[in-house]
């Protein structure tokens, strides 16, 4: 079975990010997303690993935005 990166999850997330057409498509990667951890305890921050993984994405002001979403679904919203 073989292992995936930190960078892979994280480019795993913004093509499904990037798919979502509904609420409840967004609610299910949100939830997929609380369901990440980094790190041997899970306390490494999402954007500290996005940060050092090197992933680029296309603009300054989607990747922005990206990581708004991560925001949100950490804190728990749900989209209606």
């Amino acid at each position: 079975m073989k292992q995936v990166t930190y960078k892979e999850t994280i480019e795993i997330l913004m093509n499904e990010w990037e798919a979502i057409k509904d609420a409840k498509q967004w609610n299910k990667w949100a939830d997929k997303v609380k369901a990440t951890r980094f790190g041997t305890y899970g306390t490494i921050p999402f954007a500290e690993v996005f940060k050092n993984t090197g992933v680029e994405y296309k603009t300054i002001a989607g990747r922005m935005y990206f990581m708004q979403e991560i925001d949100r679904a950490y804190s728990g919203f749900i989209s209606k």
